[in-house]
């Protein structure tokens, strides 16, 4: 099943986030998420990908700095390999403007003697996260875009979620409460 089949699991996710938020570019980024995976396994497999692919993902996403950062966050839960991520930071690289590079990719942790990251209690930083303004559903790559585009400037209303900094686009306030 191809990743823009309508029964493909990034088809559902986009189509039922569509009924809350209207950022073409989040929306593209749900579809596309898995699209970078997709193409490493076609090189992994044949030593070539579909550029054609390739080409539309580059057309598809805006916001660079989100999507990479997404997927490093996906690609970096512990039992996931970190090639793809490196491999697709290379096949982008000087096709995309970001402040993300393979060095943000974050290291798997090996046996004794290295620490493993871990979270315990509660989440404390300096400065401490401001609640989430309704934006491209909680736009983490949005605070570091250099583009000034208008949709990377914060906009009214604020959800309460703590756990994102400040972001950017438009969202529809018939998102269910989380009460």
């Amino acid at each position: 099943m191809t990743i823009t089949d309508a029964r493909s699991h990034a088809s559902l996710a986009c189509a039922f986030l569509s009924r809350y938020c209207d950022d073409e570019d989040l929306l593209a980024m749900v579809q596309y998420h898995d699209e970078p995976f997709a193409l490493y396994r076609q090189y992994e497999a044949k030593g070539k990908y579909n550029q054609e692919r390739f080409n539309a993902l580059l057309r598809s996403i805006t916001d660079w700095n989100l999507f990479l950062a997404f997927n490093i966050i996906d690609g970096c839960t512990e039992g996931k390999s970190r090639q793809p991520l490196h491999w697709f930071f290379r096949e982008v690289d000087g096709k995309v403007e970001s402040r993300f590079t393979s060095d943000d990719i974050i290291p798997t942790y090996h046996g004794r003697g290295r620490p493993r990251p871990q979270v315990t209690g509660t989440l404390r930083t300096n400065p401490p996260l401001q609640p989430l303004h309704y934006s491209q559903c909680a736009r983490l790559g949005a605070q570091h875009s250099s583009s000034g585009h208008p949709d990377n400037r914060a906009k009214s209303e604020t959800l309460t979620t703590p756990m994102v900094r400040g972001s950017t686009s438009r969202m529809n306030p018939a998102l269910p409460s989380q009460h």
